[in-house]
């Protein structure tokens, strides 16, 4: 889990550099771009661009260009570009061709001028769980350490609103701990007594630790949870606007399989030989299970709204994960593709 407010500073930077060095679409010269953006042009490679190291969350992804490149040829190469600010400076230079640098991170850049748009959100749902060690229920958690990330950011947001709605408001001690790993650890050695943490975490140490429970999860606390996007820039559809449906028509068909037994068997074999190296065959198979379970993978349904997003920004300024002004729906997203592929 990163901080909204730990990544302020490296974007604004970033989005300085990025536009001086806007090339198009996908990177090159003039004349290159204009190659490869042509609507009888067909690629056969697309560039994709990660802030951070690849994790569960983002095995559903590998699926969806796996899919893609079986239905159209375009085979996704990788890129793991450290964070947020070096994912949007990359974009913004052609050096990649979908940037994958977060939600809010997106929506920073884009309100400091980033000339790019969302055109899929691919994790619909908050993975945050609150779990605890030696804790029945959040009635227990009276006089108890809470940890979670940072302040005003969603990891709190979580811990108040259990906290609040189970009456224990002031009768906790809540703790910022950074990174829901380091929380595991604390909770594990009894310097906290529960945790917000990513359900991965949460449940490599339930299998270590038989006193851990599953409090409470996230979803449907956050209006409009979107937290993964894939990200291009502004003009791709201008420019290429067959290219760029076939991409999100190929993806959509990824996403949406993995909600099949077919889809099950594959995110479980690439999840064993990446993000989930080494785990046992029922961790990754309970991982899956909580994925598909809250709906993590987007379907051609679930296009964004405008008072879906309305919703949300009001809620994460009130609750101070956004500060104005915030850039509007049509600035931030292209949902045109993702209608288009749902037959809207």
């Amino acid at each position: 889990m990163r901080s909204r407010r730990s990544l302020r500073l490296l974007l604004g930077l970033a989005v300085v550099l990025g536009l001086v060095f806007v090339l198009g679409a996908c990177g090159g010269n003039d004349e290159d771009d204009s190659a490869a953006q042509t609507e009888t042009a067909k690629p056969t490679s697309l560039r994709v661009g990660y802030g951070f190291e690849l994790d569960a969350g983002g095995v559903g992804d590998r699926v969806a260009f796996q899919t893609l490149e079986q239905k159209t040829g375009i085979k996704a190469a990788y890129s793991v570009l450290g964070n947020p600010r070096n994912t949007i400076v990359a974009l913004q230079r052609g050096d990649i061709d979908i940037a994958k640098p977060g939600f809010y991170s997106t929506v920073e850049a884009i309100n400091q001028g980033a000339e790019m748009q969302i055109v899929l959100a691919t994790g619909m749902v908050s993975e945050l769980v609150l779990a605890g060690v030696g804790v029945g229920s959040v009635a227990d958690l009276a006089g108890k350490r809470i940890g979670y990330h940072l302040p005003k950011d969603e990891t709190e947001i979580f811990a108040r609103f259990v906290v609040t709605r189970a009456g224990l408001e002031g009768e906790v001690k809540l703790i910022s701990l950074p990174e829901s790993t380091n929380r595991a650890t604390a909770l594990a050695g009894g310097r906290l007594d529960a945790a917000v943490l990513e359900f991965v975490d949460y449940l490599r140490l339930a299998q270590e630790e038989p006193d851990m429970r599953l409090l409470a999860n996230a979803k449907g606390l956050f209006p409009f949870p979107v937290t993964r996007v894939n990200v291009v820039k502004k003009d791709f559809g201008r420019k290429s606007p067959g290219l760029l449906q076939r991409i999100t028509n190929g993806l959509l068909d990824g996403y949406e399989s993995l909600y099949t037994d077919e889809g099950r068997e594959r995110w479980i074999a690439e999840a064993k030989k990446s993000a989930l190296e080494g785990e046992s065959d029922e961790f990754v198979e309970q991982i899956y299970a909580f994925y598909r379970d809250v709906g993590m993978w987007p379907r051609r349904s679930d296009v964004p709204t405008q008072e879906a997003w309305n919703s949300g920004v009001r809620f994460r300024l009130d609750e101070g994960l956004l500060e104005p002004p915030v850039p509007s729906f049509q600035q931030v997203f292209d949902v045109s593709f993702w209608r288009k592929a749902a037959g809207k």
